[in-house]
């Protein structure tokens, strides 16, 4: 959406102005030759006025001076969180979110958890995996593509499926939480890498399956020793240095 800055307003007021003196002086000159009728000079001014008007709206259309965007957000971002489970992803990714829609950036979350409540039937072998990040960068490429920003917070283990979503999207930022797997396994409030090891739940990434670390993500952070702030204070850095507007935390 686009909106009239000042000056342009006021051009306009003044070619009005001056297009309404020049057709004034006409429609006067061409009536000083009288009527009989008293009606026809007022009506052949108003005829005149509303034409006028209407053909200087339809010129100023064309004209680009003066027109500024309206929209905060010009080009809708993925944020892709990946990392083993309990790094931080979610909660960083929750946090954003909220922050951004406080400050009315359309916004939607795709979170692995969730997903995983509405699609169950999805499994965890490698393929199940990739077909799974696969899709969910399908839906991101898509909701970008409608002008709505995306943060995702995914293991997403493998490079394969995570580089196939970035080709997907026009603006992809993969957010790396680096947090190693000591901090996590102590993390873990549900006890999932404790039934890994003991092996009751199987493809458990960091435990029995891998995680394959990105080569090419454009922020890395460990959450053990930093704070949602800080972590979150680096992400809105990222993206104001590529001409985002992002508030500070509130």
């Amino acid at each position: 959406m686009q909106h009239e800055m000042p000056l342009r307003s006021l051009v306009k007021a003044v070619t009005w102005q001056v297009a309404g003196v020049v057709l004034l002086g006409l429609s006067t000159a061409y009536l000083a030759g009288g009527s009989a009728d008293p009606v026809a000079p007022v009506a052949l001014l108003t005829l005149v006025a509303f034409v006028a008007y209407y053909v200087h709206e339809r010129l100023w259309e064309q004209v680009r001076f003066g027109r500024a965007s309206s929209q905060a957000q010009p080009r809708p971002f993925v944020l892709w969180f990946t990392g083993l489970p309990c790094s931080g992803k979610s909660t960083l990714a929750e946090r954003f979110v909220a922050e951004l829609r406080a400050d009315g950036i359309q916004v939607e979350h795709l979170d692995g958890d969730a997903v995983r409540g509405v699609l169950p039937s999805k499994g965890f072998s490698k393929e199940d995996r990739n077909n799974h990040v696969r899709q969910m960068g399908f839906i991101a490429s898509r909701l970008e593509a409608n002008g709505v920003n995306v943060v995702a917070s995914f293991v997403s283990p493998y490079r394969e499926s995570r580089d196939f979503s970035r080709t997907l999207c026009n603006n992809f930022f993969e957010i790396w939480i680096s947090t190693p797997v000591e901090e996590c396994e102590r993390r873990d409030v549900k006890g999932m890498y404790k039934k890994a090891r003991a092996g009751e739940m199987a493809n458990f990434t960091g435990i029995d399956d891998p995680y394959e670390a990105p080569e090419k993500a454009e922020v890395v952070m460990d959450t053990t020793h930093r704070s949602i702030e800080d972590c979150l204070s680096e992400v809105r850095q990222y993206l104001r240095e590529r001409g985002y507007t992002v508030s500070a935390a509130k």
